[in-house]
This record gives structure tokens, sequence and C-alpha cells, in this order.
């Protein structure tokens, strides 16, 4: 139960080589940039950003999920990933919806408001128009984020 308890770590996340983009992602100097805004701005916890998120993906889901998890590790220590990372299925509302669901903020936003029932009801994704996530191949373009002393 330890072992998969720390597998929701941001750190166990990230000692896969291939991932290290993906945590360079989290600062990028740029609040259009999904990830980095909720990470920089404490909207999830740092010590599981990736799991806060992809909660439903590899050993979290379900029984093809778990198996799909192992061979990500298998795939890690021989090293034998290929590249680029990409999700199996598009990202579905859930994982937003579980903290936005709800939220005045949210459900009140002019931009959400003409669409909060499509984007509720999973027809609309929320990353039709927050469409900067990770974007790994981009990193290069963008400015980095330094946290401070003690963040």
């Amino acid at each position: 139960m330890q072992h998969y308890e720390q597998a929701k770590s941001t750190e166990f996340c990230v000692s896969c080589h291939v991932n290290q983009p993906f945590l360079e992602s989290l600062y990028i100097d740029d609040g259009r940039f999904l990830p980095a805004a909720h990470f920089q701005n404490k909207r999830i916890p740092a010590d599981y950003a990736c799991y806060v998120c992809h909660s439903d993906y590899t050993m979290f889901g379900d029984v093809d999920d778990k198996i799909r998890g192992v061979r990500h590790v298998w795939h890690n220590v021989w090293g034998t990933w290929s590249e680029p990372v990409a999700l199996y299925e598009p990202y579905e509302n859930t994982a937003c919806l579980e903290c936005h669901a709800g939220a005045r903020s949210y459900e009140e936003h002019p931009d959400h408001r003409p669409y909060l029932r499509e984007m509720l009801n999973g027809t609309r994704s929320c990353v039709m128009c927050h469409n900067l996530v990770h974007e790994v191949d981009k990193l290069d373009r963008f400015g980095k984020w330094e946290p401070a002393a003690g963040e």
C-alpha cells in the first residue's frame, strides 16, 4: 500500500526521464498554461500535481489502466518508452469538474456560462478553450517561473 500511495506523488511521476518536460511545464511563466497556472497558484497540491489531474490514469484507474501503468514502469526501467508521450484517450472534463463544478467562480464566469450545461455533461471539453496544457515540445519558447525561496 505504501508503494501505491508513493506512486501518486509528483516526485514518482517525474522520476521517469521521459516525464521531466512535464515537470518543467509546471514552471512556465505564462498564465495561459493550464497546469502551470494551477501549480503556481496552489490550486493543486505540489506534491500530487500529476495525480490530481490524472487520477483516472494508469495505476489509479480501472484494471486496463493498472496494466498500462505497470507497462509504463516496465518501459522506464528498460528505457524502451516511445515519444511523444500522449494520453490514450482524450482528456475528460471529469478531472476538472472534481474541483470546479459547483464553484461560483467557475459556473458564473462569463466565458463558461453559455457552455456550462455542455461542460458539465461532458459534451464540450474544457481543453477546447484551455488548450495550452503541457506543450512540452514548445517549452523553450517561454520564460520560466522561479518560485521564491521556501516555496
